[in-house]
């Protein structure tokens, strides 16, 4: 069974090299975030294995969103 994981990332060209490359190790991405509050809205949600999160996004702090997921 393949790993799920979820990229929050502000930047569309990472999260599409993230994709690609998790996508190719054979994990399977279960969701892409642009934002901290989306990016916490998957996470209850979908409940990944593994979230890979930015820690630098714009008008969120990274530990709110780590606290909440």
């Amino acid at each position: 069974m393949k790993k799920t994981v979820l990229i929050v990332d502000d930047s569309f060209y990472m999260r599409s090299v993230l994709r690609k490359y998790l996508e190719t190790a054979g994990y399977d991405v279960v969701g892409e975030a642009e934002n901290g509050e989306k990016g916490i809205d998957l996470a209850l949600s979908l409940k990944p294995a593994v979230i890979t999160l930015d820690i630098i996004l714009r008008n969120y702090y990274y530990y709110i969103c780590l606290r909440y997921c």
